[in-house]
């Protein structure tokens, strides 16, 4: 049965009567870094692989959410090339988009990226739910910046009302997904910022989890050619 938090928003927090509301509903080790667990490597992920909720942004009417996770680029995965995600309630089939933003100051926050940070963007659809497999999209190869450079990957869904297209793992909370949201086609996904409530952390609304968007890496292609040359170097040395 689905649970309604009337969670009344303003500004970015729960603090008064802004006329929208976000909305869960109950379904029935926290890892960063690459490998192991059946964890693919060079895998960005801060999710442990099991979903406890989903989110809606005003699930009685339907809306538009972004929904993002930030990460730090690690050694050998500094190119991405693919995003997936484990949808949340829903038919699936509704108009959604993959996003990877660059962090313009590299603090950790998404509140002040804008359209001149998008560093890759692509139209999907919502995959039906809840599930805790992951559908993957493969990316252009995306350089995300030098090794420590902060940067957010996620998606957008604009879903009709009942659905909770973001799926949520509450078991660890780390403090780095953020959401946005707003009535149905008032949401840019490359302008969250601009939507009723802009880019804000989860954890601000009670939501003690993290988002389930992972991204895949290789190194940059710079390095790749390093290491084919060194390869080449090896059997010519035999």
């Amino acid at each position: 049965m689905k649970q309604l938090l009337g969670v009344v928003l303003v500004c970015g927090f729960a603090t008064g009567a802004f006329g929208q509301y976000f909305s869960t509903t109950p379904n029935t080790s926290d890892t960063f870094g690459r490998g192991g667990g059946g964890i693919a490597a060079n895998e960005y992920m801060i999710d442990d692989g099991t979903g406890e909720t989903n989110l809606a942004w005003n699930a009685a009417n339907g809306g538009d959410l972004v929904f993002l996770n930030q990460f730090n680029v690690i050694g050998g995965a500094e190119t991405l090339t693919a995003i997936s995600i484990a949808w949340g309630t829903g038919a699936g089939g509704s108009p959604a988009t993959i996003l990877v933003f660059d962090d313009p100051n590299n603090d950790g926050s998404p509140v002040d990226v804008t359209p001149a940070d998008v560093l890759f963007s692509l139209g999907i659809v919502t995959g039906a739910g809840p599930t805790d497999v992951f559908t993957s999209y493969a990316t252009a190869p995306t350089a995300l910046g030098a090794v420590g450079d902060s940067f957010f990957i996620g998606g957008y869904s604009s879903t009709p009302p009942a659905e909770f297209p973001a799926r949520i793992d509450l078991t660890t909370q780390v403090g780095r997904s953020w959401v946005a949201g707003g009535n149905t086609g008032t949401v840019n996904p490359l302008d969250p910022n601009a939507a009723a409530l802009p880019l804000s952390n989860l954890s601000g609304f009670g939501f003690n989890g993290n988002f389930m968007v992972r991204g895949d890496a290789v190194p940059e292609p710079s390095t790749l050619v390093l290491l084919g040359l060194g390869a080449v170097a090896m059997l010519r040395r035999r």
